[in-house]
């Protein structure tokens, strides 16, 4: 009977501890699926302390404990918390055989990805085991790592994930086309750019949003025809976005082509309401468009919108709008105009051309000492201009209007050769020389000048 006693003893202890194992067993079963269920549900905190709890309960030798360590650091990211980095980097170095080990910093990285931590997340997701990850993560994680740099500007290592994403193609794959062809046209290189651009044009996300980019490319490319042939088919579609600026390249290549009514017509669209705002070396180009065509009206406003007296450009517009309030007749804001586009340097021909309407616009309004000093600073600043035989016609005029008589027989007998224009000046100085010695009664020196203007006179007749 004692026996009996003990041996129902020791059975119920053990009924008794195997009961209370299936029931702590059962706990921690319903812990760790509570868990997952709150993280599915974003419910970080509350999902914590039930992997916590579930790590007090669960026996040692449960292979679940180490996710569930892993799932507390993860719940501990999402919550912000200080150490939470620490915290998964602990895992990873404890349970390096894991297989959350490898998912670890992919996880950490897509958090950071979320919370647009660029610089972060491309940290990760360089430390994250890609090779223990499933395809579709790796196309999310490539795709993400090569955003996190390029939003870093790090585009050379971007597009080596671009580049992945593309050969392996799925979801991603159009979006990856995308910032590969906009790297590659950044980079220079147009032809890889004009491919993948392509690429994600037959996805419909990207379809109203490439086509800026691909006549920029054609553009770059100095291929207007294929550029304008492109443009002509983005026209007829709705939508598309920059369709100003798309227009605007076409007047570009246009221009380019020297075809400058076509691309007068498109300056005209593209500048409509936007003269103020419109960059100004486009509307010089408007300007000079509008210029060469007569279109007078249109070439000043463009012209004076460009101009600014700090940069090439103003320069050019400057010269331009010279030439405009000439045909005007409109010679003192002729003479500013060209003034000022002289003293842009760094154009030689710029510089001879303004200056040597300035000087001749100068004698037309009656600045003969103003005319003279700039016709001599110009014969040996370009002593072969294509002006110079003009120039010394007008300077030994203007000597002669500036009463200068002297200076301008002296000038007009020391040239080799001639005009019938300088003839006439020459005439005209050795009379006005003579006239001006009788008044004084030097009547010797006057018979002189009187002498040479008739042999000056004669020489003409006899032509």
């Amino acid at each position: 009977m004692k026996r009996f006693l003990i041996f129902l003893s020791v059975w119920l202890i053990a009924f008794s501890l195997s009961a209370q194992n299936i029931v702590s067993q059962d706990k921690s079963e319903r812990l760790y699926n509570s868990g997952l269920d709150l993280i599915d549900h974003n419910q970080f905190a509350a999902a914590r302390e039930v992997f916590s709890e579930f790590i007090k309960i669960s026996s040692i030798t449960d292979s679940r404990r180490a996710d569930a360590e892993y799932y507390k650091a993860f719940c501990a990211l999402n919550l912000y918390h200080i150490d939470s980095e620490k915290q998964i980097a602990d895992f990873i170095r404890e349970n390096p055989t894991n297989p959350k080990a490898a998912t670890a910093n992919y996880e950490l990285a897509n958090f950071y990805y979320a919370e647009k931590n660029y610089k972060k997340a491309s940290l990760n997701f360089a430390k994250a085991d890609f090779a223990g990850l499933s395809q579709e993560q790796q196309r999310i994680g490539r795709f993400r790592w090569g955003y996190s740099l390029f939003s870093q500007k790090s585009l050379k290592e971007a597009l080596v994930q671009f580049n992945y994403n593309k050969a392996i193609g799925g979801e991603y794959g159009p979006a990856s086309s995308y910032y590969a062809g906009f790297i590659e046209y950044s980079e220079g290189d147009f032809s890889s750019a004009l491919v993948d651009l392509k690429r994600a044009e037959q996805n419909e996300a990207y379809s109203k949003i490439v086509p800026y980019l691909i006549a920029n490319v054609y553009f770059r490319q100095k291929n207007y025809d294929e550029l304008l042939s492109y443009v002509d088919k983005v026209n007829a579609l709705e939508g598309v976005n920059n369709k100003e600026e798309i227009a605007l390249l076409a007047a570009e290549a246009y221009y380019k082509k020297n075809d400058y009514k076509k691309a007068f017509e498109g300056y005209k669209l593209y500048l409509d309401g936007r003269e103020e705002k419109a960059d100004k070396s486009v509307l010089l180009r408007a300007g000079y468009t509008a210029f060469t065509l007569g279109e007078d009206a249109s070439a000043i406003k463009y012209l004076k919108s460009s101009f600014s007296d700090s940069d090439s450009v103003g320069f050019y517009s400057a010269y331009y709008l010279g030439y405009l309030y000439l045909k005007q007749d409109q010679k003192q804001m002729a003479q500013t105009a060209f003034d000022i586009a002289r003293k842009f340097k760094t154009d030689q021909k710029l510089v001879e051309e303004s200056t040597f309407q300035y000087a001749k616009v100068s004698y037309d309004l009656g600045r003969p000492d103003q005319a003279i000093t700039e016709f001599e600073k110009m014969l040996v600043t370009f002593p072969q201009s294509i002006h110079a035989d003009e120039i010394r016609e007008l300077l030994s005029q203007a000597y002669v209007n500036a009463t200068n008589y002297n200076r301008a027989i002296e000038y007009i007998e020391a040239m080799p050769k001639r005009s019938p224009n300088v003839d006439r000046a020459y005439q005209k100085a050795t009379m006005l020389k003579g006239i001006e010695l009788f008044n004084k009664e030097d009547y010797q020196e006057a018979v002189q000048f009187f002498s040479k203007n008739r042999s000056n006179t004669q020489s003409i007749l006899s032509m």
